[in-house]
């Protein structure tokens, strides 16, 4: 039970348990309770009626559970009540957001998040908030439509609105909120350009997300904002950049800077020393161009440095070894040259993702490469590299393993990196999604979400030499679906191969380190066939008791059998022909000109009959993993008779 009969409790807070089932419907009066938080739980079932009876109840947080029902029912029941902190962020709660919220009169913090809340939402949902100061409605199916001139009650502090629909006009009621230091309206179909006086409001703005809208226009230097620490600005249309404000001591305080998919165009300032805190700088797929500053090395806490898809050339700067905490670092799609740097190996070696493809880097991987132990993705394709491959790539260990409690890789105290979210210390969460292009089989794919997952090596389109690297390779108990492919035979340094438990059907191919393997490495599939297996393929034939050398064996046999009847029968026939036909003939004219006019039809059907059926075997011989009926040719019978 969650709640017992005491009348004098004032406050229930069991966040980040393991509780499960239903909210129990507590009868008794708690007329006492202040706060109940029950955040990330496992509860589900509908939100009980007794919370309205609890008339000292202001804050009431059920955050990330599973709980579902209307919202509406909710609203009725708490209508009248004290509640200033009303909490339902991440659960399943549905229908639209009633008219009667507006009576909670004392609510300060309104949080209904990441629900499946559906409808409009207008100004006569909020006539009577004054004191609201959080309103989080992101991740729903909401369309927000407020008049142009509307004159909120309130002057709200946090503004979460993210995949909402807000747009397609920048929303002018944003002109009336003077205290806002956290605004987040990403993704709401907006394709307007930022007014001028947005930027005099947002002076108190730490956290600015505008990102997945189709924003176009410039970014005017008033963006100097003494207070920023978070910008967002990615997947719009913005064309104009002022560089000067990078060069400003105002930027200090930002640690997170994301510009990427725009269309920005410049070359870098070399002034990035300002910047001692950012961690997070992605500039990808614009139009910038020039050589990498060497000021770009002072950003000493850097994590993820992104300039992928843009006109970027010259060398690496040295200076970026001073980068030592970079994680991710993606170069791809660029005009870098010069030798791949050693230094990235001897000092950033905290890189779990590093992609230099499709740039003009120059001569052999250097060994220092080798030393990234934390390496999950290596891509350095489509340069010019040559010479061998390492063999110390062996030492990426990390490429083999995953996290065995499938946590966040922690590389350091004020961040978390796992694909999908970064955690600073301030307590605030940005949702910081990885996305890099990958190449497979001759396509480029966009990994986002589950990048983390990823395991890499990607070497093509390169000039490299020597052997392949390739000794054990596992891909036991995953979806792997379709056919072992027959070039797998052709890896030679192979000595493991496991491909248990996945979904392979077809024959096993057929090859020395593959035949000799253990048969539990290929068990646990649809239907594979052939040895190691005992399960026999269709058509194979039963191997003969003195055979060593498996089903092969009689196809070889049989074959040497019928060249060597074939090769008798045409001395013999020779012979006889030529004793036993010719000296008739040459006694008898008629008879002559008759037999050679036979003898040319004889040997037209002979030739056409013989190719054919040489060329039938050959090809029964080639292609025996999809043999289904073994028989003798004709001619092969008379050997036998």
């Amino acid at each position: 039970m969650l709640f017992n009969n005491s009348t004098s409790l004032y406050e229930i807070v069991l966040s980040y348990n393991q509780l499960g089932g239903s909210i129990p419907d507590v009868s008794s009066n708690m007329n006492s309770l202040r706060t109940l938080v029950l955040d990330y739980n496992q509860l589900e079932g509908g939100i009980p009626k007794f919370f309205g009876n609890m008339c000292a109840l202001a804050t009431l947080s059920i955050e990330n559970n599973k709980l579902s029902g209307q919202l509406a029912e909710l609203i009725h029941n708490l209508s009248g009540s004290s509640v200033q902190w009303l909490h339902l962020d991440g659960n399943q709660l549905k229908g639209s957001v009633p008219k009667s919220i507006g009576n909670l009169s004392m609510l300060r913090s309104l949080r209904l998040g990441s629900n499946l809340l559906e409808g409009e939402i207008s100004e006569q949902h909020l006539p009577n908030l004054s004191d609201l100061e959080t309103l989080s409605l992101s991740n729903n199916s909401l369309t927000l439509k407020f008049n142009n001139d509307w004159v909120p009650s309130f002057q709200l502090q946090t503004i979460d609105l993210s995949s909402c629909n807000l747009g397609p006009d920048f929303p002018k009621w944003l002109s009336t909120q003077n205290d806002f230091y956290h605004l987040d309206i990403s993704n709401n179909g907006i394709s307007d350009t930022i007014p001028s006086w947005f930027w005099k409001q947002a002076l108190l703005l730490f956290y600015l997300n505008l990102s997945y809208n189709q924003i176009r226009g410039g970014l005017p230097n008033v963006i100097y904002n003494p207070s920023l620490t978070i910008l967002n600005l990615s997947n719009n249309k913005f064309s104009r950049f002022f560089f000067s404000f990078l060069c400003l001591d105002l930027v200090k305080l930002l640690f997170y800077l994301d510009l990427s998919n725009n269309q920005l165009f410049g070359a870098l300032p070399d002034c990035f020393m300002q910047w001692q805190a950012v961690i997070v700088l992605n500039l990808a797929s614009n139009n910038f161009f020039g050589e990498i500053p060497r000021s770009l090395g002072s950003l000493i806490e850097l994590r993820v440095l992104d300039l992928s898809n843009n006109s970027f050339l010259g060398k690496l700067p040295g200076s970026l070894r001073n980068c030592a905490m970079l994680s991710f670092l993606n170069l791809r799609d660029n005009s870098f040259s010069g030798k791949l740097p050693a230094w990235m190996g001897e000092s950033l070696l905290s890189l779990v993702i590093l992609n230099l493809h499709s740039n003009k880097f120059h001569g052999c991987i250097p060994l220092q490469l080798c030393r990234l132990a934390h390496s999950q993705f290596l891509d350095l394709s489509q340069n010019n590299i040559s010479g061998n491959i390492p063999r110390c790539l062996y030492n990426l260990t990390a490429m083999a393993f995953k996290n065995s409690n499938n946590k966040p890789t922690n590389i350091a105290d004020l961040v978390y990196l796992d694909g999908t979210q970064v955690t600073f210390l301030n307590g605030g969460r940005v949702n910081y999604i990885f996305n890099t292009n990958v190449s497979w089989k001759g396509h480029s794919y966009i990994y986002g979400k589950n990048f983390g997952q990823m395991r890499s090596i990607d070497l093509s389109s390169n000039k490299l030499t020597g052997e392949i690297l390739i000794e054990s390779l596992d891909l036991s108990r995953n979806q792997l679906f379709g056919s072992i492919p027959v070039s797998i035979a052709d890896l030679n340094f192979l000595s493991f191969l496991n491909l248990s438990y996945n979904k392979l059907l077809g024959r096993i191919p057929i090859g020395p380190q593959i035949q000799t393997a253990n048969p539990s490495e290929f068990i646990g599939n649809l239907a594979l066939c052939g040895l190691p297996l005992t399960l026999k393929c269709p058509g194979d034939v039963e191997p003969n008791a003195e055979s060593t050398n498996g089903g092969n064996t009689n196809y070889q046999e049989d074959e040497d059998e019928f060249w060597k009847c074939l090769y008798m029968g045409m001395g013999l026939g020779f012979t006889v022909g030529f004793w036993g036909v010719c000296g008739f003939l040459t006694l008898n004219c008629s008879w002559r000109h008759l037999y050679f006019r036979l003898l040319s039809n004889l040997n037209d059907w002979f030739y056409v009959t013989m190719i054919l059926n040489i060329a039938r075997l050959q090809r029964i011989t080639r292609r025996e993993d999809s043999l289904e009926k073994y028989q003798y040719i004709w001619f092969g019978k008379i050997c036998h008779s």
